[in-house]
């Protein structure tokens, strides 16, 4: 195998990681937008909207005054 070859078979581990790497941090990115979007939602809701899913304004405003990076499945 001449080092050229070497050196191409070598690389494509670390491009598959690197995408890898990116992918995810795309996906941390759309998970944290989505929290913050939920949680501002849940801050608009009327006490009879919220009454409707069971939750109690006070639950309603401790959730949506969460950082967005803190997200639902850390607690």
């Amino acid at each position: 195998m001449s080092s050229i070859e070497t050196i191409c078979v070598d690389a494509a581990p670390q491009k598959t990681s690197a995408l890898n790497q990116v992918a995810r941090f795309v996906s941390l990115i759309m998970r944290w937008s989505q929290t913050a979007k939920s949680r501002r939602q849940l801050s608009e809701l009327t006490y009879a909207e919220l009454k409707d899913i069971g939750v109690t304004p006070d639950q309603a405003r401790r959730e949506a005054a969460r950082p967005f990076w803190d997200g639902p499945n850390i607690r």
